[in-house]
């Protein structure tokens, strides 16, 4: 009986890092996109005309 329940357990632990692959996976595939879309919309910025502060603190 034992040995069932460390199978059950270890089956539960397997399905459990699947999902978190999956999710991982996921929000791999949705950080790629962001970054790319972020490349496109940064090439049509105007050079200069940002608001935010450049050089020393």
């Amino acid at each position: 009986m034992r040995e069932g329940l460390s199978t059950l357990t270890d089956l539960a632990d397997v399905r459990l890092a699947r999902e978190q692959a999956e999710a991982n996976r996921a929000l791999a595939a949705r950080n790629l996109q962001v970054a790319r879309l972020r490349a496109l919309l940064l090439r049509d910025l105007p050079l200069g005309a940002g608001t935010a502060p450049t050089g020393s603190f």
